[in-house]
């Protein structure tokens, strides 16, 4: 007896791996951009990676469609990305690192209020 052939529906897959990972996605997100409020910097800082990271998904699909023949070109560009990537992630945890502005900025009031001393005492 002969079974027929499992298909797979690649739709049926991915679309609970979408459900899963779209609401930490978005509170990812969210805790990125009121960390770069708080530093006085918009959120479209992060706006630059996603584009690099964009281009650089762009550019591995290309090179695995078009196999072993891509060359070095298509290397050389992945490297760049890929550097380009990592320094933006450095710039963003040192931007994440850095100390809140005191008193209110252009995104609002101050969460920790005028005198940050009272918080943590």
């Amino acid at each position: 007896m002969s079974r027929a052939p499992v298909r797979f529906n690649r739709t049926a897959a991915t679309a609970p791996a979408l459900a899963r990972t779209r609401r930490p996605t978005a509170s990812f997100l969210a805790v990125q951009f009121r960390r770069l409020h708080d530093t006085d910097r918009s959120g479209w800082w992060l706006g630059g990676f996603w584009l690099v990271y964009v281009l650089y998904m762009v550019v591995l699909m290309a090179a695995a469609g078009a196999g072993s023949t891509s060359g070095i070109a298509g290397a050389g560009i992945m490297l760049v990305l890929a550097l380009a990537m990592f320094g933006y992630s450095i710039l963003l945890l040192v931007f994440f690192c850095l100390a809140g502005t005191r008193g209110p900025n252009r995104f609002g009031e101050d969460p920790y209020g005028a005198d940050i001393e009272e918080v943590f005492a």
